[in-house]
């Protein structure tokens, strides 16, 4: 298609300038639209579109308040519209998605996802014309790309960044009906059990890229795990537990370094001896000792590697740093005994805050090496964590 100086190529067929304003006018229009075709007694609404090299294929269907799901069709006019973002969403070297996900639920809520790796099913010569229209240097494996690898420990945002495409993979494909996940990994397969909105669970076919993004996630994990289960509720709130391995038998019959000279500690926050570290920043008039310098990197190994039991798919402003992009792990972390926020070791590590003094003691008991975590004190320091 011949294109001149200045002008642009049709919705779908090439990218358009971003416009924040169209942006948000057009995913108004799609939402209101859903909600006018949806029958008396709805309880959401769900629009999947799949786009690639002028083909495209739209579905749309109804969960009612029971939970069961009507099936309907998609008006053309949510075609247009879809092109129109893809156009707008195109990133330069990266492209821009191949499916689209749209949940309406009453009385306006919506959640959008958008997934470039995913493959939509419409042909070779589709793609073909996809890739001349949004060129990208990176491939999926069904488009002829390698398989996503890692040859170095990840950064603690860099592990929350595959979470949050995990969990965005998820949402992609799970049933219309869908209210929690939870998906069970280990190097030879992932199993996916579903709770819908009428309280039943059931298994629930893995989406082909699950397994190499845990796997990436595994080889970019300092400490090792044997498997790893993500627990998904919706829309996009996801919490990880790891399996690590066992012990040798003769670290397990080791007494616990808490108990070769750790200061004694205060009274614990939960029911299970856990404790939840003070915030990462201390309170105005707090004064928190400094940490040795020649601690200072071995605390923030213990803090940052200890295993994550939370995570959002966001990262935090820096606080002491309004400027800097977001870069603060919305996670949480737990060495069994302690409980703690990713921005804690975070501040440490980029401004020098201390933490919580008590947790620097414990650290420092545990000569700054992590102890195993069990599945157990895992469970009991989310439950801290959300009460």
């Amino acid at each position: 298609m011949t294109q001149g100086p200045g002008e642009r190529p049709p919705a779908g067929y090439g990218p358009w300038p971003y416009d924040q304003a169209r942006y948000d006018q057009l995913v108004q229009w799609m939402g209101t639209a859903m909600a006018s075709l949806a029958p008396s007694g709805w309880r959401r609404v769900d629009l999947r579109v799949a786009m690639a090299g002028g083909a495209s294929r739209a579905a749309l269907a109804v969960v009612m308040a029971d939970g069961s799901v009507r099936e309907f069709q998609a008006p053309r006019e949510f075609l247009g519209v879809a092109a129109e973002l893809r156009s707008m969403m195109y990133r330069p070297g990266e492209g821009t998605w191949f499916g689209m996900r749209f949940m309406l639920e009453p009385p306006g809520a919506y959640r959008t996802w958008f997934d470039a790796d995913l493959d939509p099913g419409l042909g070779g010569e589709a793609y073909q014309r996809d890739l001349a229209a949004f060129p990208r240097e990176w491939l999926p494996v069904w488009l002829g790309g390698a398989p996503r690898s890692v040859d170095r420990p990840l950064a603690l945002d860099e592990q929350a960044q595959i979470l949050g495409d995990i969990a965005q993979l998820l949402g992609m494909f799970l049933p219309s009906a869908w209210v929690e996940a939870a998906v069970r990994y280990a190097p030879d397969g992932s199993s996916v059990q579903v709770t819908g909105l009428d309280g039943r669970t059931t298994a629930f076919a893995a989406p082909p890229a699950l397994n190499e993004m845990f796997a990436v996630l595994k080889q970019g994990t300092s400490s090792p795990w044997t498997a790893a289960t993500l627990r998904l509720t919706f829309p996009d709130t996801h919490d990880i537990t790891y399996e690590q391995p066992a012990p040798p038998q003769a670290e397990q019959a080791a007494p616990p370094q808490a108990e070769q000279g750790a200061p004694a500690e205060a009274a614990p926050a939960g029911s299970d001896g856990l404790r939840m570290a003070g915030a990462a920043l201390p309170r105005q008039g707090e004064a928190r000792p400094d940490v040795p310098e020649d601690e200072k990197d071995a605390l923030v190994q213990y803090l940052e590697r200890a295993p994550i039991v939370l995570a959002a798919r966001s990262l935090d402003a820096d606080e002491l740093d309004p400027e800097r992009a977001a870069r603060v792990p919305l996670t949480f972390h737990t060495d069994g005994t302690w409980v703690w926020p990713g921005a804690v070791g975070y501040y440490l590590k980029a401004h020098g805050v201390a933490p919580d003094p008590e947790l620097v003691a414990h650290a420092r008991g545990n000569a700054f090496r992590t102890p195993e975590v069990d599945d157990a004190q895992r469970d009991a320091a989310v439950a801290l964590i959300r009460t």
